[in-house]
């Protein structure tokens, strides 16, 4: 397994938050979060390049974060949401 740099967050969101939304387009963004942050966590890890984790945000902020879905306190309120699961893991 790569990663580590950040104590392989990634699969712990993964492992407690994908499918557990009750919501079926928040999994779809969790998942997708997911990917970001295993991104990130390989990259600093050395195991991939910076250009592989800026393709991956670029990919999620085209998708979610310019989209009328996650304007002003939606995104707010997500990102609160996002953080006490984390927070709590």
């Amino acid at each position: 397994m790569s990663g580590g740099e950040y104590d392989y967050i990634y699969s712990k969101v993964e492992r407690e938050c994908a499918d557990r939304m009750y919501d079926a387009e928040m999994n779809a963004l969790i998942k997708d979060l997911v990917t970001v942050l295993k991104a990130v966590e390989w990259w600093q890890s050395g195991d991939t390049s910076e250009a592989d984790y800026r393709e991956e945000v670029a990919k999620f902020k085209k998708k979610w974060l310019k989209s009328r879905r996650l304007k002003g306190d939606g995104m707010k309120n997500l990102m609160d949401e996002l953080s006490e699961k984390i927070m709590n893991m």
